[in-house]
């Protein structure tokens, strides 16, 4: 929309108090006093590349830390004596502490600088911890023991081992892992006691395995790898007869009353997701899909019976469980509008029910504890940095066992819109609006369902509520992506800008949100809607910032004169697609500004230069 033209900036009555918005844009547009494209240049930055970035763009941004160092916290196990083992989150990794009630002081299980990606501790004993710890270059990870509430460590796996997370055996000494062997080929490890030299106890076929747990009697071992069609699959370890034997799961026989479900002669076989032993190690857990449909939970016995589908009537995907002890309970994770629920799945009794007193927002790592009368989570949601819950069965009540000094930040509230077509359909978002009054600048913030734009913790976000008074629009579309160029995909697209423009006519209501001052964020596959957008609405979107955004080569970009913000490199991991440097040059031919950032790699630094990037550029442009 080439010929489309601002209309002049509005006359206001100087007898009046000035408006928070005309404030804050007065403010953010002081963060860039003097900035413009005569000054952009192209020059390295902490490892980063940039490209039409002016100068005054890299000055700090005093609060910005405050919000991106947090001291989140993250469940890794319980210890044997009820207390839990968590890993508190700081630029340089997890550090595995200790809780030994709610909200008691943290306890240090290790020495000051070890970090970990995943750590497990010795059941039915407080002896020792094994624990995976990053390397220097973040590339690979250590396998190393410790003995609890000491500094004594022991490495048992080096990083060029690329050992898989270690499982506890049940009699709580044997400690096994996948490694790579000499020559590429994996193989099962073996500690017969935690002061043990690892031995090689049974070679892999294949690669690409992840231990997940032993049988009750110790005897099986359940792998799990992924080929390289994208399909997973299922294998148990016998170690008395040292063979490796493959797990097919049947067909459920709950998909032959489904037809929603139903599968046809010549359908792919079932793809596996997370899997466990039952307590009776009479059959296995897991997680499947089926021709597209929703991961469902389901059991397997070894017997070769059929498969029971656990979930029948679940239409969302079943992101997580947990098996209790005892077998008496299972608990799973699955996420309705961006949210996460958890059920509790009585076996005994053969009932199912969502747990109510459960923190609202993005739920993971579920697990019970020894006795299974208390499960164990994480959760964070865009207004709480991620904490540490307890939730227990008698009780039915959630304790937080952590806390981050939190309870200042902008609370989101749901709301839903009625669609574009008026059938009686709504779209959910999350709306955070600053504490200040007046109208406000709007940052409309599009995300996949999966990548949880209402549910995770986004410190940006909170910065720019809390310190930039501009209110966030946080949307969750699907996570379905049909094939490029495809009809489907042409339609899908078509439906969510319709959708994005009556989310525009509901903001256009709301008193306190000017919607002459609006700006789009996009990431991943949202990116190439955050640009369309920009041309689309032109009335209402001046500016667009895409993260990693995955576009096709070939295909035409929307014209527009709204700036452009492209950050390359901020996603963990980076999106298969992601169009990187090239898109900077096809949008130079478009666009009249357009500032880029390249990041070596989501890594503190390169955040905290991204977000005070992304604050300036939105200054600049809401300002206007």
């Amino acid at each position: 929309m080439k010929g489309y033209r601002r209309s002049p900036a509005p006359v206001h009555d100087h007898n009046h108090k000035p408006h928070a918005s005309l404030i804050a844009r007065a403010l953010i547009a002081a963060l860039l006093c003097g900035a413009g494209p005569g000054i952009a240049q192209r020059l390295e930055r902490d490892g980063a590349l940039l490209d039409g970035v002016p100068a005054t763009a890299l000055a700090a941004a005093a609060p910005l830390d405050r919000y991106q160092q947090t001291q989140q916290a993250r469940l890794l196990d319980w210890l044997s004596d009820g207390s839990l083992l968590i890993g508190a989150e700081d630029p340089l990794g997890l550090k595995p502490e200790r809780v030994r009630e709610p909200l008691a002081a943290r306890e240090a299980v290790a020495g000051s600088s070890v970090r970990v990606r995943s750590c497990s501790a010795q059941p039915y004993a407080a002896g020792w911890l094994a624990c995976l710890e990053p390397d220097a270059a973040g590339t690979g990870a250590a396998l190393v023991v410790h003995e609890l509430g000491s500094t004594v460590a022991r490495t048992v796996a080096a990083p060029a081992e690329q050992a898989s997370a270690p499982q506890w055996a049940h009699d709580g000494v044997r400690l096994a892992f996948v490694r790579t062997a000499s020559g590429g080929a994996e193989e099962i490890a073996l500690l017969e006691t935690p002061a043990a030299t690892a031995q090689s106890r049974l070679d892999l076929p294949g690669t690409g395995w992840l231990l997940l747990g032993w049988s009750a009697d110790d005897h099986l071992l359940l792998l799990r790898r992924t080929l390289a069609s994208g399909a997973a699959e299922l294998a148990l370890a016998n170690l008395t007869d040292n063979v490796v034997l493959p797990l097919e799961p049947a067909e459920p026989t709950a998909r032959a009353h489904s037809a929603r479900r139903a599968r046809s002669a010549d359908a792919p076989a079932l793809q596996i997701g997370a899997a466990r032993f039952s307590a009776d190690g009479r059959g296995v857990y897991f997680t499947s899909d089926q021709d597209g449909a929703a991961a469902h939970l389901h059991y397997q016995e070894f017997s070769g019976a059929q498969a029971r589908d656990l979930t029948p009537g679940l239409s969302a995907p079943v992101e997580g469980f947990d098996v209790s002890a005892d077998g008496h309970y299972l608990a799973y994770v699955y996420r309705e509008e961006g949210i996460s629920r958890i059920a509790l799945l009585d076996q005994r009794q053969g009932t199912s029910a969502p747990l109510a007193d459960v923190p609202a927002g993005l739920i993971s790592t579920l697990r019970f504890n020894r006795a299974g009368d208390a499960l164990g989570l994480t959760a964070e949601s865009g207004d709480a940095p991620a904490e540490v819950y307890v939730y227990t069965l008698a009780t039915q009540l959630t304790k937080r066992w952590t806390a981050n000094g939190s309870e200042l930040l902008a609370a989101g509230v749901r709301i839903h819109y009625p669609t574009w077509e008026r059938s009686g359909r709504e779209v959910g978002a999350t709306l955070y609006r600053p504490a200040s009054t007046g109208r406000h600048p709007v940052v409309v913030l599009l995300r996949e369902e999966r990548l949880g734009a209402a549910a995770h913790y986004d410190g940006f976000v909170q910065y720019l509520v809390n310190e930039r008074h501009v209110a966030v629009l946080a949307l969750e579309f699907s996570a379905s992506h049909p094939a490029a160029g495809s009809d489907a995909a042409e339609e899908l697209q078509q439906n969510q800008l319709r959708d994005l423009g009556a989310l525009l006519v509901w903001a256009g209501l709301q008193p306190d949100l000017d919607r002459d001052h609006m700006a789009i964020v996009g990431q991943g596959t949202s990116a190439p809607l955050a640009l369309l957008a920009l041309s689309q609405y032109a009335e209402r979107f001046r500016a667009a910032v895409c993260i990693d955004g995955v576009f096709a080569l070939t295909a035409p970009l929307p014209e527009t004169e709204g700036a452009v913000l492209l950050l390359n490199g901020l996603s963990d991991p980076l999106p298969a697609g992601a169009a990187g440097e090239p898109l900077l040059w096809r949008l130079r031919a478009a666009h009249d500004a357009v500032w880029y950032v390249g990041l070596p790699g989501p890594t503190p630094a390169g955040r905290e230069l991204a977000w005070r990037i992304e604050s300036a550029f939105l200054a600049t442009y809401l300002a206007e």
